[in-house]
């Protein structure tokens, strides 16, 4: 009996047939000849051997050394945990925020062997072994993931002079030192070359942020140079955060504004109004405009606009309306200096856009660049334009501006 790679003691025997012939010196000489069975039990005590060596126990014969694989700087998620080894949680867990949703890593394992999912397809050696020996300089961990929604609210599109989107999904993958490494997802319902969180808000005029992105949970092995520590890297529209997986410790360059708040928006529902009177000739035309306020929210990403910047956020503010509350034959609203907002008392001035962005709508979804950190926001409605009838023509501004305090949530 031969024993064999990676198996219970109860199959951790294969058995040989041994054919015997005698040497030209008369001494007896012992060949293996076929494979008689494989993975079976074998009772030591029935086993014989010349002079006065006991056979060995199953206990005392050392199991064959795994041969290392060639595999390096490898990344991807599986399914299930099983036969990874005892996993810890990890004392900080390692977090990224993207629009299409959170992805948190909360537990690791330092597997002895690299199991077979890593090395399946590859052309490695011994072809037949259960599992593999890291390459030389590599080390192997294997991560419990999970996958679920950003904060509570959703948020408008904010309203642009350019239907066009940036790319909302989210690849992931590792880093270590200067080396990147895709991560394969071998854990979904389909498999890929790049672990992708989909954005399922692609659209115009929809929520955000993205709509169903639902909880799943996978592991993610990898096998990366020994000397290094991990981290996972998230990308959206170019920018990149890591979180290190063994400190949680936090890289970014782009807005972090949501991840300590567990709700982004606000539903609010006020409307505003202002009315407005001009001297035509002997004669006073008066007319008015309303507008609802319907969203207010803080958010790092606009599908419009991208990342706002590290310290930074997007204030979203939804409206709806902008109709006469009268007859407003020769008045002009002018839309743009008829709105104004202003974070934790600053006035702020939308991003972007312009008359053309608005002319064809009464939705109008502002966005303004405001510090992360802002927590009230007044909006206000101050009918303004231009009033032109039979070739008299002059500007109008409502006399006083009806305001709306909205407190952002947390």
């Amino acid at each position: 009996p031969i024993r064999r790679l990676g198996q219970p003691d109860d199959k951790v025997w294969d058995t040989y047939e041994l054919k015997f012939a005698q040497n030209a010196d008369g001494d007896v000489i012992a060949r293996v000849d076929g494979l008689a069975e494989t993975a079976v039990a074998m009772d030591t005590a029935l086993l014989t051997s010349g002079g006065d060596t006991e056979p060995a126990a199953v206990g005392e014969v050392p199991e064959p050394k795994a041969p290392p694989t060639t595999i390096t700087n490898t990344a991807l998620t599986v399914s299930s945990a099983g036969g990874l080894g005892s996993f810890t949680p990890l004392e900080k867990p390692a977090r990224l925020v993207t629009p299409a949703g959170v992805v948190e890593v909360t537990e690791v394992a330092e597997p002895e062997f690299v199991p077979k999912e890593m090395v399946d397809g590859s052309e490695d050696p011994s072809g037949v072994a259960p599992y593999y020996r890291p390459a030389d300089g590599q080390k192997l961990y294997a991560y419990k993931v999970k996958v679920g929604p950003g904060p509570e609210g959703d948020l408008p599109f904010s309203t642009a002079d350019t239907d066009s989107l940036v790319n909302l999904h989210t690849a992931l993958s590792v880093e270590v030192g200067d080396e990147s490494i895709n991560i394969a997802d071998s854990a979904g319902e389909s498999t890929a070359d790049t672990l992708t969180l989909s954005c399922k808000a692609e659209g115009y005029g929809k929520q955000f942020p993205c709509a169903g992105a639902g909880s799943s949970q996978a592991v993610l092995l990898m096998t990366v140079p020994a000397e290094g520590t991990p981290s996972l890297v998230a990308t959206v529209d170019g920018e990149s955060q890591s979180a290190d997986l063994s400190s949680g410790e936090l890289t970014s360059s782009v807005s972090q504004v949501e991840y300590d708040r567990k709700k982004l928006a606000t539903e609010v529902g006020e409307t505003l109004t202002g009315s407005v009177a001009v001297k035509d000739k002997d004669k006073t035309q008066k007319t008015g405009w309303s507008v609802e306020i319907t969203t207010v929210g803080l958010s790092a990403f606009d599908p419009h606009r991208g990342w706002a910047p590290e310290g930074k956020a997007w204030l979203l503010v939804g409206t709806d309306g902008y109709q006469p509350t009268s007859d407003a034959s020769g008045f002009k609203l002018d839309t743009m200096a008829s709105f104004a907002v202003s974070a934790d008392g600053t006035e702020v001035q939308p991003d972007g856009l312009t008359e053309d962005g608005i002319k064809y709508t009464n939705t109008i979804n502002w966005a303004y660049l405001v510090p992360a950190d802002t927590s009230k926001v007044t909006v206000s409605f101050r009918p303004t334009g231009e009033y032109q009838w039979v070739g008299d023509k002059q500007t109008f501004t409502a006399k006083t501006p009806a305001t709306h305090d909205v407190t952002l949530p947390s």
